[in-house]
């Protein structure tokens, strides 16, 4: 008996270590769990844990649901389940099934949103996501993510981000959903439910996915986006996806795919463009061009599959094309528009060049099946390379100890009801009004007033960018308002005159509208102007001739000096191509009956599907052809030829002007000139009431998204939020009805202090506290990228030394700007292999350094060019990585001693520049480092230095210039910063 126990022993344990020796030969398994539409607060009502139960079925705690092994979660979004905005209940019940998670932790899980997990767009783009879903692990109390337990750490932002498991390359886009309607949500003052039509990515997020499928061809590629797009999936082709698959009326087109591209998520300027197609457009090429797929996968939800053998539109949940596999994720829901709660296990095996996907049944409701696998949907797609399997996921607690716990009931909020609008008043509008000039020319313009009491003031804006079809929230606060199309635009008769030109009509026809407008029926006769950028300009025209019933002024974000717009002896390529070629020249074609392309719409369209290049390229610039100036070559021609004059020179009328301005602008606003204008009329205006009562808010803004907190990665915190019209209505209130408001205690000057990221009231600019605090440049001769050995020290070193970079015209330092080729706060990571750009840093901070006003940097350099360019930039470099730009200066070296002493350099002799930057205000906080990077370009954002002698705008010519950075001795580099002291001190 004994025997025959210890042969069985023996043959046990033969066979164990036979089958362990299986085990580690078997090809180890990546398997991705993808899930969609848990729709968390429509089933929780009804008695249901959408995703609580299935996380448990997973991991084998639900009697008769087989458990299922899973690396990573990825999630596509819809997690509320509300027309209306998400809340913290929303949120709070998130994070509590999530919490049933104990054999995985909350980092497996990768989100990205749905159309009803966004905001109202006025709350800032995916507030609610980035606290709840946060993939970036920004807000861990909240959604238990703690970027440093991430087992495939991300990268990017949260509307779009990537990680790397193994060669998968997992490239996530948000649902931009928090957008004005029709893409979105709309304001939150007008209510709007949103969630239909859905579909929307911006263009920066298109060309960011576009650019990492370009750059990792050699990685397996996948996509996720809570939709598929058009004509792939089930329910995925035009018109097939509202009734059926979401309930209710209405249109369904654009319902169930990927339909808008937003141009530009600037809320005052909204653009956006619809049944978009790039990505499709984009695929195909590349698969007719290769003749494989550009990814291999596009995992998408939304559509709420009625079950996995779903085949309405003649397509089903798992479909092949252009060399990519589109898989449907379905629903985990059961009770927001109905659905058979599913989801998806992506297969990877290590060394395998295929994929399998099976689908799961969260609910034995199906032709009879159990909960558990569904075999006939499963299916097997092709890789494009063989998986390289990742290492085992390390075992970690579900929750790091900083997440909060919520465990209380659920409650839904009140349900949503409109607050009472001022809709009572409704709206009257009478379009293209005939307004008199007194040469006779007829411009026109649209009128908007209350349908009943009075009289009431004027408000006016001026435009050569089409006049304002609405005017609604200015009306209602009781307010007659009058949109005009400048002279020559549109439909006011008449030649346009832009900018360029040293005389146009702008000041007379603004004072005759003003008085027009004055004289209107229902007027009290005060007038007030309003407007941002060309429109600001108008109303600085016409202010210095003082029209008796103008009373004052909101004329947002433009500088002084035209050389302030471009820059000193500079062009700014980009935003100015832009402007000419997508913006000016198409109505001048049409208002001049010429041939060509005259529909902005499309030439927006072409500009981004690649003619940007062309028009951003050409050379030399006096021979741009007529369509890109039209009318005006003339007098561009004339500025291209003399970039050192100024046609504007606003600042020497405003000793003529006696209305007060209010001027709301942005640190990194390419308008902001210096601050000149504020500065002249606070101090030099004709009237008292002109220099004391003007205002200025400066918060850290572009040209575009003034008054919003966030744009890419960059968040100043819910503090830089700000309501611009409301401001504009109380300014107006104060001046034109002589409301009491306590605008009159308000300070001249409020800067935004970043860093701080807080506000504070000054009674002057520039401060007149600040004391300079300088920091020296040092190097071991290896100052190029970050990794460099480049210093900046409170004390100068003994001994001199210099650094040295190659600037080639030909590849020169590329702005990271958005579509628009606006100037805006970027993270500077981008650029950090770049040799040609110099990085002096000081070492981690101990203490707060505040920054405000117009760092100046003395630099001593020398060039193998008669000419060339240097371009310096402030960086606040933070301990999470981001390497945020704070200011920018530049110098054009045949320009050194001011724009009407052009003079070349000699080629190696060593020039001392005084480059003034840009003004700012920034804290650098402790454990932060202060850097200044130095460079010879910065394109578009300033076109390219030829580095010859020849007139660049008349010569195409690009030579490449050897620079050499000289620092100690008596060629001491140094940058000198404007320091407020701290308040301990």
């Amino acid at each position: 008996m004994m025997q025959i126990q210890f042969l069985l022993a023996t043959l046990l344990s033969l066979f164990l270590t036979a089958f362990a020796q299986c085990e580690e030969q078997r090809p180890r398994e990546f398997n991705v769990w993808a899930t969609s539409c848990s729709h968390v607060p429509a089933d929780v009502l009804r008695g249901r844990e959408s995703l609580a139960e299935a996380i448990r079925q997973s991991e084998g705690s639900v009697k008769n649901a087989p458990e299922f092994k899973w690396d990573i979660m990825l999630d596509a979004g819809d997690l509320s389940a509300h027309q209306y905005p998400p809340g913290e209940n929303d949120g709070q019940e998130l994070q509590r099934q999530y919490r049933a998670l104990t054999k995985h932790r909350r980092e497996q899980v990768y989100n990205v949103p749905g159309n009803h997990d966004a905001p109202y767009y006025d709350h800032g783009p995916g507030t609610w996501f980035q606290k709840w879903g946060d993939p970036l692990g920004e807000n861990t109390e909240f959604s238990g993510v703690d970027p440093q337990r991430r087992p495939f750490p991300v990268e990017g932002n949260w509307e779009r981000y990537k990680f790397l498991a193994g060669n998968i390359l997992f490239l996530m886009l948000a649902d931009r959903n928090d957008a004005p309607t029709p893409v979105g949500r709309g304001h939150s003052k007008e209510n709007n439910s949103g969630g239909y039509p859905a579909g929307a990515v911006t263009r920066e997020t298109f060309h960011w996915w576009k650019q990492q499928v370009l750059e990792n061809q050699d990685k397996i590629i996948v996509t996720m986006h809570h939709h598929a797009l058009r004509d792939t999936t089930i329910a995925s082709g035009r018109g097939e996806g509202h009734p059926r698959y979401h309930g209710g009326s209405g249109g369904g087109e654009g319902s169930s795919y990927l339909y808008f591209i937003i141009e530009k998520d600037d809320p005052d300027d909204f653009q956006y463009t619809k049944d978009a197609h790039v990505f499709e457009d984009f695929l195909d090429d590349f698969h007719e061009k290769h003749g494989r797929g550009a990814i291999d996968l596009w995992v998408a939800g939304h559509t709420h599959v009625k079950n996995p053998d779903d085949t309405w539109g003649a397509k089903t949940i798992s479909e092949s094309r252009w060399g990519v596999s589109f898989l449907q994720v379905a629903a985990l829901t059961k009770f927001h528009a109905g659905a058979l709660p599913l989801s998806r296990l992506i297969k990877f095996t290590n060394g395998s060049k295929n994929v399998k996907a099976d689908v799961y049944l969260h609910q034995a409701a199906y032709k009879k099946n159990p909960i558990g696998w569904y075999k006939p949907a499963s299916v097997t797609f092709p890789l494009r390379h063989k998986f390289v399997a990742p290492a085992p996921i390390k075992s970690l607690s579900p929750f790091p100890k900083e997440a909060k716990v919520f465990d209380g009931k659920y409650v839904r909020a009140a349900t949503h009801k409109p607050p009472k609008k001022s809709s009572d008043i409704k709206v009257l509008t009478e379009r293209n009004v005939a307004v008199p000039m007194r040469d006779g020319v007829v411009l026109r313009a649209n009128v908007f007033r209350p349908d009943r009491g009075g009289p009431y003031p004027v408000l006016v804006m001026r435009t050569p960018y089409g006049k304002m079809n609405g005017a609604d929230r200015y009306v209602k606060a009781g307010y007659i308002v009058v949109s005009q199309d400048a002279r020559g635009r549109y439909e006011s008769d008449g030649k346009w005159e832009s900018f360029v030109r040293f005389k146009t009509h702008d000041a007379e026809d603004g004072y005759d509208t003003v008085e027009w407008a004055a004289k209107l029926p229902g007027s009290t006769g005060k007038v007030g102007t309003f407007g941002a950028s060309y429109n600001a300009f108008l109303q600085w025209r016409l202010a210095p001739l003082r029209p008796p019933s103008l009373v004052a002024m909101a004329a947002f974000s433009i500088p002084a000096k035209y050389t302030d717009l471009e820059g000193p002896g500079t062009i700014r390529t980009g935003r100015r191509m832009h402007w000419w070629v997508t913006g000016m020249s198409p109505n001048m074609r049409t208002k001049g009956n010429r041939p060509g392309n005259n529909s902005k719409t499309e030439i927006r369209k072409l500009w981004l599907a690649g003619d940007s290049e062309k028009w951003l390229n050409m050379l030399p610039y006096l021979d741009l052809p007529r369509e890109v100036f039209e009318d005006e070559t003339e007098a561009v021609h004339y500025w291209l030829n003399n970039p050192h004059t100024d046609p504007w020179k606003l600042h020497e009328d405003v000793k003529e002007i006696t209305v007060p301005n209010f001027d709301i602008i942005g640190w990194y606003d390419h308008c902001n000139g210096d601050m000149l204008l504020n500065k002249t009329i606070l101090s030099q205006a004709k009237s008292e009431t002109a220099r004391k009562g003007s205002r200025t808010i400066i918060g850290p803004w572009a040209h575009v998204g003034r008054g919003s907190r966030r744009y890419g990665n960059i968040d100043f915190g819910p503090n830089a939020k700000l309501d611009s019209a409301a401001l504009e209505i109380q300014w107006f209130d104060y001046w034109l009805k002589g409301k009491k408001n306590g605008l009159d205690k308000t300070a001249p000057v409020r800067i935004f202090v970043m860093g701080d990221n807080k506000w504070r009231d000054e009674q002057h600019w520039p401060l007149q506290r600040t004391k300079e605090k300088v920091f020296h440049l040092t190097s071991d001769g290896r100052a190029n990228t970050p990794n460099g050995d480049g210093r900046l020290v409170a004390i100068e070193k003994a001994g001199t030394g210099s650094d040295h970079f190659t600037y080639d015209p030909k590849n020169p330092v590329p702005s990271l700007h958005g579509a628009a080729l606006f100037q805006i706060p970027t993270d500077q990571k981008p650029l950090a292999k770049r040799e040609d750009i110099l990085v002096y840093q000081t070492k981690l901070l101990d203490k707060r350094i505040e920054v405000t006003g117009n760092p100046v940097v003395e630099l001593f350099a020398s060039s193998s060019a008669p000419d060339t360019d240097f371009f310096v930039r402030l960086i606040d470099v933070a301990p999470d990585g981001i390497e945020r730009d704070v200011s920018l200066g530049m110098v054009r070296a045949r320009y050194r001693n001011g724009l009407d002493k052009p003079s070349l350099i000699k080629p190696g002799e060593v020039v001392k520049y005084t480059i003034r930057m840009n003004p700012t205000s920034n804290a650098f906080l402790p454990g932060h480092r202060i850097r200044l990077d130095i460079t010879s370009s910065d394109f578009p954002n300033y076109d390219r230095n030829h580095n010859t002698a020849a007139n660049q705008n008349a010569d195409a010519t690009l030579e490449t210039a050897e620079q050499t950075i000289h620092h100690g001795g008596i060629h001491a580099t140094r940058i000198v910063l404007p320091q407020v002291p701290n308040e301990s001190n």
